[in-house]
């Protein structure tokens, strides 16, 4: 099957990217201050998620993008032909 199925297929890996980083950083936020209360440990929570928020992105892209391609390939099934090409391409492989 075709890696690329469009142009424009990488932003909703993007998008998928970024509800999840998004989602991280919130529950760090919520984590680190309860956590901390009634001090909070604004400094320490912040240099925590700054790393989180640089390297997650980097580090769930693959799966993001895999995630949004099972997505893509439900909601749009490959032609019959593509099919059948991605097929005759394994069994050369192997």
């Amino acid at each position: 099957m075709k890696w690329r199925r469009e142009e424009g297929f990488e932003f909703g890996a993007l998008a998928l990217n970024t509800v999840i980083t998004f989602a991280a950083l919130g529950i760090g936020l919520l984590v680190g201050s309860i956590l901390s209360y009634p001090d909070i440990a604004v400094r320490q929570i912040i240099f925590a998620l700054i790393g989180v928020a640089i390297l997650l992105p980097v580090a769930i892209y693959p799966l993001t993008f895999t995630l949004w391609f099972a997505i893509d390939v439900l909601s749009h099934p490959p032609p019959t032909e593509e099919l059948i090409e991605a097929a005759r391409h394994a069994d050369s492989s192997n």
